[in-house]
C-alpha cells in the first residue's frame, strides 16, 4: 500500500512498506493505521475507508491483540519502537 496520508509524512514509502511487512499488517490494516497516525477518529477513518465505525473498531481490536497493545497510543508507540529497531539493524 502506498500511503497518501499520515504515514507518508512520518515514513518514506520504503520505510512504511517495511514496517507494514515486519509488523504483519494487512493492506487494509495499514490503511486504517495510516488514519490512526493522523489522529483521526473512528468516524473519520470509516468515512475515508468507506466502512462503518463498528468495522473500524473491529479491525483495530484485531490489530491491538496482534501487537499486544490495548489502545491507539500504545500501538503508535509500538510502531515507532519497531521503526527504530529496523533503522538500527540497517
Amino acid at each position: 500500500m502506498q500511503s497518501t496520508n499520515g504515514a507518508d509524512r512520518l515514513f518514506s514509502d520504503a520505510e512504511w512498506q517495511r514496517l507494514v511487512s515486519d509488523l504483519g499488517f494487512t493492506s487494509r490494516q495499514a490503511e486504517l493505521i495510516d488514519g490512526i497516525l493522523q489522529g483521526w477518529s473512528d468516524q473519520q477513518v470509516a468515512r475515508k475507508l468507506q466502512i462503518s465505525p463498528h468495522t473500524v473498531r473491529a479491525h483495530l481490536q484485531r490489530v491491538f491483540e496482534a501487537q499486544g497493545v490495548t489502545d491507539r497510543t500504545a500501538l503508535v508507540v509500538n510502531i515507532f519502537r519497531r521503526f527504530r529497531q529496523l533503522s538500527i539493524e540497517e
